[in-house]
Order: structure tokens, then sequence, then C-alpha cells
């Protein structure tokens, strides 16, 4: 009986594990596209200012 409590445990502890792991990952993952778009974002703005800067040259 104590080994099977112990085994209901265990496997409690592990789905909890897997589960803060599995939302490391996602993070990890949201984190990745958020630096793309800011990245994108960033190149976007470059190409306007330097368009800016040729109207206002003109």
């Amino acid at each position: 009986m104590e080994a099977a409590a112990k085994t209901v445990t265990m496997q409690n502890d592990l789905g909890q594990l897997n589960t803060i792991l599995s939302m490391g990952v996602a993070a990890q993952h949201t984190a990745a596209h958020t630096a793309a778009q800011l990245e994108r974002q960033k190149e976007r703005m470059q190409g306007i200012s330097g368009g800016l800067q040729t109207i206002g040259q003109n």
C-alpha cells in the first residue's frame, strides 16, 4: 500500500515537472518570436527613417 502511494506521488511530481518544463519551452518560443518581431519592426523603422532623411534633404 505504501509503495502504491509513493508511486502515485512520484507520478504527480513528474506530471507537475512536465507541466513546468512545457511552460518553460512555451515561454522560450514566445520570447524568440517576440524578438524576431521586434527585429523586423526595427528594420522597418530604420527604412522609414532613412526615407524621411532623404525627403528632408531634397
